[in-house]
């Protein structure tokens, strides 16, 4: 497999000295835990590193020779049996070693003109990609090595020098015939193919962002054979060998059965199988909250706005106050403003609980108050709100109170029952597909709402009062919550699975206390699905998110507000184990060691 590049730019990436230093100049040494791009890495019999020494660059231009010269004619004959490319001296070159042999090669630069630019019919796109681009060129390999092993290898190497370096953005003159294995890799086109040669190339791109997740396989897979230059490829994928496993709090983990749920074959939703399906889900959500459930298709941000837009409409409330101690409290407020809700609001630091007492004082204070809207599962710092004591507080004083449980719902036992108005979703703790949200409402509570100020999508009176779906439903999505609602069928399975995540979460806050990592939130507050803390001092956030995920599992901490915070999160929602739990404090503890 060769991915060339045309006629005027048979190369590799930006040559260098034994320094290490990049074609810019700066020194590409990671200081983030990341690896070393002028180390070493092994994969079976290859060994993989920086061109440096003469007798390695020559045996470059030898590939590049045989290559460019004579297997794919884009350059006339020097004679010499050796191809230097144009851009030489600005290349950076990474190969593959045999025995001692170099057998593949592949290069690149940071510095314009740019080859791709010559195959591009709008080249001023270039301009708008990035700010630090750097161009992949010639991946040359010779015929009797042209497999996965030294493939991966050399774009692993190639992708290392450039995220480690601090370039945005990878540009690349991709083999038409071998696109898909670029896509693979999250390169997308930037134009048309063109001819050069007898070979037909197309501009691509990608970012170094969008490439990371990629190329974290990539690294699994070294890492395992570096382990074991022995072991086969495993025949069938496994939770390693595929995607990240999802540590975030959301989008959920999901169980096999549910996967395979997602993929039957699409049915009406009309039809009397999904409507019997459709019935099942919402009385065992009822089952799950005690109170009724309607099912809308869209995110948890769309079942808020139900909730929104039902307050607005309902005769009967007058003044509201808002409650937060998190990042979705403070969404909630800004969609009650959207709504056109009127309310006073009373504001914590983030992960410290609600004073309910100051809470009894506002609504003492002014009785026009007679709703409250708040979070439960506070999900940006982990804490589990008090709400019954707020049920408490607003029933002696006769206030509705609406709840967000979009991340609460099925992470542990949850009484609906007098609660005028909540949300939930299908994806997070219950570990169905995302897509499908909740909200709960009983039918004869909703008297009061003026369903003429409410957008007919968004109608709770509507959705609560009729039995199936009022408009166009995704099979796929309902096959899949089906599937994972039967985690929570009967009392005894609720238990099993309130008593899975309780032991989850206590796991990790137990082990992140242990790495000297304490939890932002501990208990009783502590959620069991979504766990809070900072990394060690010094420590750039972004090299431990990395790091996680290129052990195989994505973890939270690239959200805004985590970010101004130097926050990260481990969620164990979904399909996750205590065997997988273990596995990422394993490689923590020695990473952190070390």
């Amino acid at each position: 497999m060769i991915a060339t590049r045309s006629k005027s730019d048979s190369a590799s990436l930006p040559a260098t000295s034994a320094d290490d230093t990049g074609s810019n100049g700066s020194t590409a040494v990671a200081t983030d835990g990341r690896p070393n791009p002028a180390e070493q890495v092994s994969l079976g019999p290859y060994l993989f590193k920086r061109a440096e020494s003469a007798d390695e660059l020559a045996a470059v231009h030898r590939l590049n020779y045989q290559t460019f010269v004579r297997e794919l004619p884009q350059h006339a004959d020097p004679g010499d049996g050796q191809l230097v490319d144009k851009f030489h001296d600005r290349n950076v070159y990474y190969i593959a070693v045999f025995e001692g042999h170099v057998v593949g090669m592949i290069s690149g630069h940071d510095q314009a003109p740019f080859s791709i630019a010559d195959k591009m019919d709008e080249p001023a796109k270039l301009d708008t990609l990035g700010p630090r681009p750097f161009e992949v060129r010639l991946l040359a390999i010779e015929p009797e090595h042209r497999h996965r092993f030294v493939v991966t290898g050399l774009m692993w190497a190639i992708y290392r020098y450039a995220e480690t370096s601090g370039y945005s953005h990878l540009l690349a003159s991709g083999v038409a015939t071998r696109i898909r294995m670029y896509e693979r890799l999250g390169f997308e086109r930037l134009g048309p193919a063109t001819t050069s040669g007898e070979v037909d190339y197309i501009p691509i791109w990608c970012s170094i962002e969008r490439m990371r997740e990629h190329v974290s396989n990539i690294e699994r897979r070294l890492e395992n054979r570096a382990a074991d230059p022995t072991a086969d490829e495993p025949s069938t994928p496994s939770r390693e060998s595929t995607l990240a496993m999802s540590m975030m709090p959301g989008p959920a983990e999901l169980s096999r059965k549910v996967e395979e749920a997602f993929n039957r074959p699409q049915m009406s939703h009309r039809g009397l199988h999904f409507s019997e399906m459709f019935t099942k889900a919402r009385q065992r959500l009822e089952a799950i909250t005690h109170k009724p459930a309607a099912l809308f298709v869209g995110s948890g941000t769309l079942a808020n706005e139900v909730v929104g837009a039902a307050l607005a409409a309902d005769t009967s409330l007058k003044q509201g106050l808002m409650l937060s101690n998190g990042e979705f409290g403070r969404r909630l407020m800004h969609q009650a403003t959207r709504c056109g809700l009127q309310y006073d609001k009373l504001e914590w630091e983030w992960g410290k609980r609600w004073d309910l007492e100051a809470v009894g004082q506002t609504l003492d204070k002014n009785p026009q108050i007679n709703w409250v809207w708040a979070v439960f599962l506070e999900s940006s710092t982990g804490m589990l709100n008090d709400i019954a004591g707020l049920i408490k507080v607003a029933k002696e004083r006769n206030v509705r109170v609406a709840l967000d449980c979009v991340s609460g719902l099925g992470a542990v036992p949850l009484d609906l029952s007098e609660v005028y108005l909540a949300s939930g979703v299908a994806n997070k703790s219950i570990g169905g597909v995302a897509g499908l949200s909740f909200v709960f409402a009983d039918a004869d509570d909703l008297g009061h709402i003026d369903q003429n100020q409410i957008p007919s999508y968004l109608d709770i009176v509507e959705s609560a009062r009729t039995p199936g779906p009022r408009f166009t439903f995704p099979s796929q999505q309902m096959f899949a919550l089906a599937t994972a609602l039967e985690s929570y069928a009967t009392e005894g399975a609720r238990e099993l699975t309130y008593d899975r995540y309780a032991q989850l979460g206590q796991f990790v806050r137990d082990h992140l206390r242990k790495l000297g990592l304490p939890p932002l939130i501990s208990e009783p507050d502590a959620a069991p699905v979504v766990t809070t803390f900072s990394p060690p001092a010094g420590l750039n956030p972004d090299a431990f998110i990395q790091r996680c995920l290129d052990w195989g599992y994505q973890i939270g901490g690239e959200s805004r507000y985590l970010r101004e915070r130097n926050w990260l999160q481990l969620a164990t929602m979904g399909d996750v184990s205590l065997h997988d739990c273990q596995r990422i404090f394993d490689k923590l503890t020695t990473w952190l060691e070390r």
